[in-house]
């Protein structure tokens, strides 16, 4: 009896999420032409920005290596050169499958 109360509890939950979603994109682009929402939206964008600068910044350096993979990985990637990676960077390309950012597909 618990176990159905909780599913249906999850349910409405799941259901009112949907609807707020529908109704914050349905909101968005009636408004997104309007000058004042497009002010107030940049705006609040800047503070969020403002206030939040620092856990960009502590983001970055805990993940700076990771990005760095990342980057390089990307690189060859746009290259086709794949394989060149592998060869040239094997410890690179075993952290990117190991963090599981790329499938190990030998």
């Amino acid at each position: 009896m618990e176990q159905e109360n909780n599913e249906v509890l999850f349910q409405n939950l799941l259901n009112k999420y949907k609807k707020q979603l529908e109704y914050g994109k349905a909101y968005y682009h009636k408004n997104k032409t309007n000058e004042e929402f497009i002010t107030k939206n940049r705006n609040r964008s800047k503070q969020y920005y403002d206030n939040n600068i620092e856990k960009k910044r502590e983001y970055y350096e805990n993940n700076k290596n990771d990005i760095k993979l990342k980057n390089n990985y990307k690189y060859y990637l746009k290259l086709n050169k794949i394989e060149l990676f592998k060869e040239r960077h094997i410890e690179k390309y075993n952290r990117l499958v190991d963090i599981g950012y790329i499938n190990n597909d030998d």
